[in-house]
């Protein structure tokens, strides 16, 4: 049975139904060509719930293709506050062992190294309208060395969900490099930015906690020795974002040219 549709970025449709068992979210794809992304992004979330850690994810229970040739899947309904709300509405003392959790995810050890220049290209040549300097910024960096990883694809903090002191992730990304370099500039993003707050008028609220929680992101290993490619992963964030704003959001698009000029400043 239908209960609400719920809100998401991915531009698949996303219901909160449920039967004479359980309450379920079921996703749709956006499109038939969208179909193998989303089937990419299911399996990294079943893989991801085999992992042994202290991060959970909503359980699958189904998946199939409906009469309109769209696939679908089934998973737990997992009802919370998504970390960015959660941040706002609690002290650092709450929200410390939320940040202890992700801390230790993004310190997973990497299992081999790779040159991703030539994934960081193709990537590039498919982004519209990347100005030359940008361009050379990104790929003046040395590719060469990459962790290879357990890789979320869009960590931010709206893809995060507590609930009765547990943290969920949802809306895995299929990445088109497996690293978790990406997860980490995805997070630097968010918090750098305020991306999860970005509809909020008081971000103020968060600074704090913001620049505490990066410093400790700074700290990790991984982050010190790559610091170089996590920045221009994060200029790739939101280069990657823009396509998709509408022609007729100015105030997002001014935004997030902002958020280029100041990502991008002091390296052209």
């Amino acid at each position: 049975m239908y209960i609400k549709k719920l809100t998401g970025n991915s531009g698949c449709d996303i219901l909160l139904l449920e039967n004479n068992k359980y309450t379920f979210v079921r996703k749709i794809s956006s499109s038939i060509v969208y179909n193998q992304r989303l089937q990419s992004q299911v399996e990294k979330q079943i893989n991801f719930s085999k992992l042994s850690g202290e991060i959970l994810t909503p359980k699958v229970y189904d998946e199939g293709i409906n009469s309109s040739g769209l696939y679908y899947f089934d998973m737990e309904y997992v009802h919370g506050n998504i970390f960015s709300d959660y941040i706002r509405h609690n002290d650092i003392n709450t929200i410390m062992p939320i940040y202890k959790k992700i801390l230790k995810f993004l310190d997973m050890k990497t299992v081999g190294k790779f040159d991703a220049t030539k994934k960081i290209t193709e990537k590039l040549d498919s982004l519209p309208n990347i100005d030359k300097d940008t361009r050379n910024i990104i790929l003046n960096t040395s590719w060469a060395h990459t962790p290879t990883s357990f890789c979320h694809g869009d960590l931010t903090f709206e893809n995060m969900i507590v609930s009765n002191g547990n943290l969920y992730l949802i809306d895995f990304l299929d990445s088109f490099i497996s690293t978790g370099l990406i997860d980490m500039a995805k997070l630097i993003f968010d918090i750098r930015y305020f991306w999860s707050h970005r509809n909020h008028n008081k971000k103020y609220q968060t600074i704090i906690r913001n620049m505490f929680f990066e410093k400790n992101i700074r700290s990790l290993p991984d982050y010190i020795e790559h610091e170089n490619k996590i920045n221009c992963l994060v200029i790739m964030c939101i280069l990657r974002i823009m396509p998709y704003i509408p022609e007729d959001n100015i105030t997002l698009k001014k935004y997030l040219h902002g958020c280029l000029k100041d990502a991008t400043k002091d390296k052209k």
